[in-house]
């Protein structure tokens, strides 16, 4: 699924392409559960003649911020994508919404698994009642260990549960809370009240960092293309530490990576350089979170 990072590079790749042209046409699957209040055809009684004004990001939501007010939001859910096509160019058969402009060009999103999110809002108000609502603070703002602790450290549940819980924080998923607790030698497993004030310290550092590495990069497409490619890198240069890398050698002490389960999500550790840390009631019960 894609993540903070990724999503904000769409973000700034949709902004580069400068989509200024009024909207003329509007397109899109139905019934297609991507869909939420909203259809395309009341998009296209909302959306053509409007203008683009910009483009922004809450999250793992994409913004389009229209010129008299309104806004669309897209979320990309597992395998949801956006691409700017030319006239010329052929959509894929998993387009579920076209924008087409005055100028020729379209822009598609396309979900071949259906997870992913369009919704339209008329007021901004509404819409900022729509994300307040399902976002917490935004994962790649700085945060102190002092406030990470008052969002997690009275919590029961285990740390990369809360982590990936979209109402805490929002932005990261599996990949970049397995990478972030890595990175602190906190296993996944651990409840969040059961975090030290040494190891928020260090994590509150480490969440941003990572991101950040990975916008520098241009994002994390997938673990299976980044673990093919590595062997011609350093260990340093790796862009994943331990997501992906089940049997493995921890880059740091060489123990093969394993691999657990937490509400139903895999969850990458290594067991020697993450130690459990949970009473002798046994390990924490696992709750749901959104990813």
């Amino acid at each position: 699924m894609p993540e903070l990072p990724e999503v904000e590079v769409t973000a700034e790749n949709l902004r580069r392409a400068e989509l200024r042209a009024p909207i003329v046409a509007v397109d899109g699957q139905l019934p297609c559960r991507v869909f939420y209040a909203c259809s395309p055809r009341t998009l296209a009684d909302d959306l053509i003649g409007r203008c683009i004004r910009a483009i922004s990001r809450r999250g793992k939501y994409l913004l389009f911020d229209l010129d008299d007010g309104s806004t669309l939001l897209m979320h990309r859910g597992m395998t949801g994508s956006l691409r700017v096509r030319d006239g010329t160019a052929a959509p894929d058969r998993y387009v579920r919404l076209t924008l087409s402009f005055a100028d020729g060009r379209s822009l598609d999103f396309s979900d071949p698994r259906l997870f992913g999110r369009v919704v339209f809002f008329r007021r901004a108000i509404d819409r900022d009642r729509y994300l307040a609502e399902r976002l917490g603070r935004d994962a790649l703002a700085p945060i102190s260990a002092t406030e990470l602790r008052a969002l997690f450290g009275t919590r029961r549940r285990p740390i990369k549960l809360l982590l990936i819980d979209q109402h805490l924080l929002a932005g990261i998923g599996n990949l970049y809370a397995d990478e972030a607790l890595w990175s602190v030698r906190i296993h996944p497993a651990t409840p969040g009240n059961r975090v030290s004030d040494s190891q928020y310290a260090a994590l509150a550092t480490a969440i941003p960092a990572i991101l950040q590495a990975s916008l520098q990069r241009g994002g994390t497409t997938s673990a299976r293309e980044h673990l093919a490619a590595e062997a011609s890198l350093p260990p340093d240069q790796r862009p994943l530490q331990v997501y992906g890398r089940v049997g493995r050698p921890c880059p740091r002490c060489g123990t093969p990576i394993a691999r657990t389960v937490l509400s139903g999500r895999g969850s990458y550790f290594c067991p020697t350089c993450q130690q459990p840390c949970w009473s002798s009631e046994g390990p924490p019960r696992t709750g749901h979170a959104e990813g």
